[in-house]
């Protein structure tokens, strides 16, 4: 799955370049490869310690503390610590889905880590920090009041209908 989903990417990137060439000549084609460049550059330290927090984390906590307190039999009390972990940690997708990996690998049910990841996407701390000075109080609480509760009600319906989440075998030894 993954080599086929590096086969696509690398041929939307070539035909993209073609495209920019076909368009404005290497100037053009340059310089949006230039701000792709920028951008790596900017996520690289990111990714990199998302990468190694995430694979502590699945060195330091047990399967079993996994499946205590996250696994598919942990009922509200996993979607609410899901759902919080979520709302709670700071950085963006190369931050967070390195870790739902790891958690994913270490047996957390299907409803915690719906809980974790739309915690994160939809009722982020850090978002409204960012959100009520750029748009005000009114809109910032109508938007958080309409979708603060979303998390836990899809994680509910995620853990109806695949309570045990798809694990992804660990290719490493362990």
């Amino acid at each position: 799955m993954q080599r086929k989903t590096n086969t696509a990417l690398f041929f939307i990137t070539a035909v993209l370049l073609g495209y920019a060439l076909w368009k404005g000549g290497p100037s053009l084609a340059g310089r949006g490869l230039t701000v792709g460049l920028k951008q790596l550059l900017r996520v690289v330290p990111m990714v990199t310690a998302a990468f190694l927090a995430a694979g502590l984390m699945k060195r330091l906590i047990t399967t079993e503390l996994i499946n205590h307190w996250l696994g598919h039999k942990a009922g509200w009390r996993g979607l609410f610590i899901g759902w919080l972990a979520g709302s709670l940690i700071p950085g963006g997708p190369y931050v967070y889905y390195p870790i739902a990996l790891s958690l994913l690998q270490s047996g957390i049910g299907m409803g915690p880590l719906m809980a974790f990841v739309l915690g994160k996407q939809l009722s982020s701390l850090e978002r409204l920090l960012v959100e009520f000075p750029l748009l005000g109080p009114r809109l910032t609480m109508v938007r958080f009041g309409l979708t603060c509760f979303f998390p836990l009600l899809l994680a509910v319906v995620a853990s109806l209908i695949a309570p045990t989440a798809p694990g992804l075998p660990d290719k490493e030894a362990s």
